[in-house]
């Protein structure tokens, strides 16, 4: 069951229309299966999107007789990885063995209804764009953050043999430096679909830290900042709103900070996001999540998994109990759209579905998904 905390008006429920392509391969286009009772029928009909909304996967299918969770070839095998729009293949791409490209779902990612794959071979890291080489440089790098923008791609990655990060704007350095961890990721629910990689106030941010001390490196400018706590784990550091805000761990609580406010929480792990306009700290302790509006310190509590969390604006949504056959491989087969959450999941020895609400549709391959993107067009002023 999913849970929501709204924060002021949560926007209308999307209505959502089927994704309405059926499994086969003769046309560019099968992936929902075909068959099934009147009500499954009926529920893959709930699921047709609305023509201004178009809801994107990141899509791999394995030979049918390869068991894709047990990967006994670690990887290795042929593959096709694909891009669906409302059910419609876009484009397809060999990954795996034989091929550039790997077949990690972290490595896929969507961004404006097309899908970037990231890979490095033995000298070089790579970007594709729906299938086709858009950057490439030297260094094997795993990318930790992603900005795709009109003016350019802004990666942040982690360089396999130095250690160091390196900031880049089309495969070109802005900055490097020496770190032991950036704050935020890919799966990091305080972070999202960007990584560790965000804007604020017009300007684009990542934080880091290096022993005791915190860096903020500012539109690739870095500079170093001491942290306020002693002898405290930090769960977050980042700039929200123009302010530089902290969350730590020391003993039995967390104490979340910035330039006016300080404020205890019993979390062990959480992030700093903004929601209806207000920043909260956001943690959790044995499946209850505290969310802590840190200008008046007032705190409410859901129960859920924060692991697989979703901010939307005004509203976080968290991921239910999942079936024992079903996955989610990475937080970017989730998204929560005006308070409804899209989940693209994965089944063991059974074809992924896409769910929206209380709908699902089933995508006939035999593989799993890798991403899941929505996306509202607005009507012309």
């Amino acid at each position: 069951m999913e849970r929501l905390l709204s924060f002021g008006l949560v926007l209308g429920m999307l209505a959502c229309t089927p994704l309405d392509f059926s499994l086969g391969h003769q046309h560019r286009n099968e992936v929902v299966s075909s068959g099934g009772t009147r009500q499954q029928k009926e529920q893959q009909d709930s699921l047709v999107s609305t023509s201004d909304t178009l809801i994107y996967l990141a899509a791999i299918e394995v030979p049918t007789d390869y068991d894709w969770v047990r990967d006994s070839c670690y990887g290795a095998v042929k593959a096709r990885a694909m891009l669906l729009q409302n059910g419609q293949e876009l484009v397809s791409f060999g990954v795996g063995s034989g091929s550039n490209a790997n077949i990690i779902p972290d490595s896929y990612h969507l961004f404006g209804g097309h899908l970037y794959t990231e890979f490095y071979d033995n000298s070089q890291t790579y970007i594709l764009k729906d299938g086709s080489k858009l950057l490439q440089w030297d260094g094997r790098e795993v990318l930790k953050g992603m900005l795709v923008e009109d003016e350019g791609i802004i990666t942040l990655g982690l360089n396999r043999d130095n250690g160091m990060y390196y900031l880049r704007k089309d495969g070109a350095i802005l900055t490097q430096v020496s770190l032991d961890r950036v704050f935020g990721d890919f799966n990091n629910f305080a972070y999202g679909r960007t990584g560790a990689l965000y804007r604020d106030g017009g300007k684009f941010y990542f934080c880091g830290q290096k022993g005791k001390s915190l860096y903020i490196v500012e539109s690739g400018e870095p500079s170093m900042v001491s942290p306020p706590f002693s002898n405290a784990e930090m769960l977050d550091f980042k700039i929200v709103d123009g302010q530089a805000r902290y969350l730590g761990k020391a003993g039995s609580y967390a104490v979340y900070r910035d330039s006016e406010q300080v404020w205890r929480l019993s979390i062990d792990d959480g992030g700093i996001v903004m929601l209806d306009e207000e920043i909260y700290a956001i943690g959790s302790r044995s499946g209850r999540i505290t969310l802590l509006n840190t200008d008046d310190g007032e705190s409410k509590h859901i129960y859920g998994d924060l692991s697989l969390a979703y901010i939307n604006g005004n509203s976080l949504l968290t991921v239910g109990n999942l079936k024992e056959n079903e996955l989610m491989l990475s937080l970017s087969c989730g998204q929560n759209l005006n308070g409804r959450l899209y989940k693209a999941i994965s089944r063991r020895n059974s074809s992924p579905i896409l769910v929206a609400g209380k709908d699902s549709t089933e995508i006939g391959i035999n593989g799993f998904l890798a991403g899941v993107e929505v996306i509202v067009n607005q009507p012309n002023e």
